[in-house]
């Protein structure tokens, strides 16, 4: 019985036809054909024959230029040929390959990959011509006709690949998997959300090989598709329909997916490089499913999985763990908190034509604000311990080599002792985004901390990442006025002594020198608001060195609010007809302001606070001579308004007045 199938011969009629393979090769291979086992049955017969098609495709691909014709596609039609096919790409195992599944006990052993750099092999230029083969920039309509056809079992053994027996290259195969996701996105979501079990069996040994950039980007492609009619449109060519992409996020949700990337993260036996790119690969799922119709789906892990919140924080609070492994974690959980802080989410999309002046934007709901909630619950719990990884990452003692380095760091014009580490960073921004939501967290954090935040923003001058999240975390004390935390600020901290310092005598050129004005300014514009009996009001009338800065303070900040800081900016001039050009240049406004209802003040965040003006003491107003034959009378005229010295105790003007009416007033 003869076992050669059509598509055996039209591969041999494939191979003769082709012009630049020599004499030898073609008999070969035609010599390969004629040993196809005849009367061998079982599956002997079919082992036989699969290592055939395998020589005959291996010649095929040997070939300096291949190209896909009508007699490959025949070949590869049948069945099974497509997937022997697929192998070049993927190389695994001929056990694996028989059995469909990899070894069991080897999940731990990855095989090396093609690297750049390393030796070009003959099986590395064989998956390399398949690879181009199957995703040709101009298929024919046969080759178009077999991919649609074979998009299932060719999507299926590519994620071989990602086996831990297989040695083929992961570059060339998340190639393939593009090119499928672009024409054939339905296909592959097919293969890969049939139920939890294909996903687990698909993505979770691609996962274990998101250190390589060309698998992370396309498990993002995978799982953050467009669907039709969707928010984003900058990707027209990556299409899919709402159900095929529903029961994926389905399977995904129900194997909580997230949770299981987070693991990689907090994974104590995991290296730091792997826990870094999953953590990379978490923070841009987020980002994009968070303006997907279906994302919310799968972001319900970061609300109700509390493990996946506790396992971060315990990770970043850990100080005897590597510097590498808190980092990631924390920057993690502050990436997933600060993307959960808006409403909405504004969407930038390409432009659809070239006569587009500008690209337009979308406003979409943020699918991780519903929980949010949930999230920051979670944080409230950790911030105790946040406070203290804070306040510990300037201390010397055990388990602070992390942090340490022998020899300073230099940085163009100025070095530190001690490197500001973006673990800090990251933890006050946590920090931060707490109280941000929940104002009266506040009281929760310690003398401790705020005495470290404030020597870090002078002792590092030019960070000004720092500066910028100190300021933020300064100014919602000040707009809160929360007692116990102005005492621990401004007080305890010595906050003012040290902003009246830095701007007196320190360093003109300091980074910091910014947003020292600013922070006296918003000071200075939230103690003018307040009734003398509060506390800052009463603390910087008591301050002596306060006093003496206000000058100073104001005339610095109006210098600020001058355009060309005092000098005559030169414009474009303008010709008039019947007349001599202008001398272009901008003449200085006079009415700059830098008290309550000026520019400045709404763009500090004071918008409709007025001036609190203390009670003026008895006698200092002059009195009004009263007329005598003129009597009050009622009618229309109403009632007369007293003199200010026979007006009833207790009985003024008000204890507030509109920033127009105190323009006079300089502060305090």
């Amino acid at each position: 019985m003869e076992l050669q199938s059509n598509g055996t011969v039209a591969a041999v009629a494939y191979v003769n036809g082709g012009a630049k393979m020599d004499s030898d090769a073609r008999d070969a291979i035609q010599e390969q054909a004629d040993a196809a086992p005849v009367a061998v049955r079982g599956s002997d017969a079919l082992l036989e024959k699969r290592r055939a098609d395998k020589i005959l495709i291996a010649r095929m691909l040997d070939m300096d230029e291949p190209f896909m014709t009508e007699k490959m596609i025949q070949f590869l039609s049948v069945d099974g040929a497509c997937e022997l096919y697929v192998t070049f790409i993927s190389q695994i195992g001929e056990e694996d390959e028989v059995r469909n599944s990899p070894r069991e006990g080897c999940e731990g052993l990855l095989c090396k990959r093609p690297e750049p750099g390393d030796e070009v092999t003959e099986e590395l230029k064989r998956s390399f011509r398949a690879t181009m083969l199957l995703a040709n920039s101009e298929p024919s309509d046969s080759h178009r006709t077999f991919l649609a056809k074979k998009a299932r079992e060719l999507t299926a053994a590519v994620l071989k690949v990602f086996w831990p027996s297989a040695k083929g290259s992961l570059h060339h195969a998340c190639c393939v998997l593009d090119y499928l996701l672009r024409s054939y996105a339905d296909e592959v979501f097919e293969t890969l959300g049939r139920s939890r079990e294909s996903l687990e069996r698909h993505l979770g040994p691609m996962l274990r090989w998101a250190e390589y950039s060309p698998v992370s980007e396309t498990m993002v492609k995978l799982l953050t598709f467009p669907s039709v009619g969707g928010a984003v449109t900058g990707a027209a060519t990556y299409q899919t329909s709402a159900p095929s992409k529903w029961r994926l996020y389905s399977g995904l949700a129900d194997w909580r997916f997230l949770l299981r990337v987070a693991e990689n993260i907090f994974d104590r036996e995991c290296s730091d490089s792997y826990a870094s790119a999953c953590a990379d690969l978490l923070l841009e799922v987020v980002d994009r499913l968070s303006s997907d119709d279906n994302g919310e789906l799968l972001l319900q892990p970061i609300g109700y999985c509390k493990e996946l919140v506790d396992g971060l924080a315990a990770m970043a609070v850990d100080q005897g763990l590597p510097l590498e492994r808190r980092t990631d974690s924390a920057r993690t959980l502050l990436g997933i908190t600060q993307k959960a802080a808006d409403a909405n989410i504004v969407l930038v999309n390409a432009r659809t034509s070239m006569y587009d002046s500008q690209p337009k934007t979308t406003v979409v709901p943020n699918r991780l604000s519903s929980v949010r909630e949930l999230l920051h619950e979670q944080l409230r719990t950790w911030l105790p311990k946040l406070c203290v990884a804070v306040s510990n990452c300037d201390d010397k003692g055990p388990g602070r080599q992390a942090e340490e380095t022998s020899e300073a760091v230099a940085h163009p014009g100025y070095e530190v002792k001690r490197p500001f580490t973006m673990l800090r960073y990251v933890l006050v921004g946590i920090v931060y985004e707490i109280v941000n939501r929940d104002p009266q967290q506040l009281d929760a954090l310690p003398v401790e901390l705020w005495k470290v935040l404030c020597s870090w923003f002078f002792r590092y001058p030019h960070n000004n990442l720092y500066h910028s999240i100190f300021y933020k975390l300064v100014f919602k004390v000040l707009r809160c006025n929360n007692i116990g935390a102005l005492r621990m600020v401004v007080s305890k901290g010595r906050l003012v002594a040290q902003l009246v310092d830095s701007h007196v005598d320190g360093d003109k050129s300091a980074g910091n020198r910014g947003y020292v004005l600013q922070l006296c300014n918003a000071i200075r514009l939230q103690a003018d608001t307040m009734p003398p009996t509060e506390f800052l009001r009463n603390y910087l009338n008591s301050h002596e060195q306060w006093r003496n800065f206000l000058g100073s303070l104001r005339e610095a900040t109006l210098e600020q609010q001058r355009p060309g800081l005092g000098f005559e900016v030169p414009v474009v001039p303008r010709y008039y007809a019947n007349g001599p050009e202008t001398l272009g240049q901008q003449p200085l406004p006079e009415d700059v302001g830098i008290d309550h209802g000026s520019a400045y003040a709404r763009a500090l965040g004071f918008e409709d606070d007025m001036v609190w003006l203390p009670d003026e003491p008895v006698g200092t107003r002059k009195k009004k001579k009263k007329k005598k034959k003129k009597k009050k009378t009622g009618g229309a005229a109403g009632k007369a308004r007293p003199a200010d010295d026979e007006r009833e105790d207790g009985e003024d003007d008000g204890d507030f007045c509109d920033a127009n009416d105190a323009s006079d007033v300089k502060g305090l």
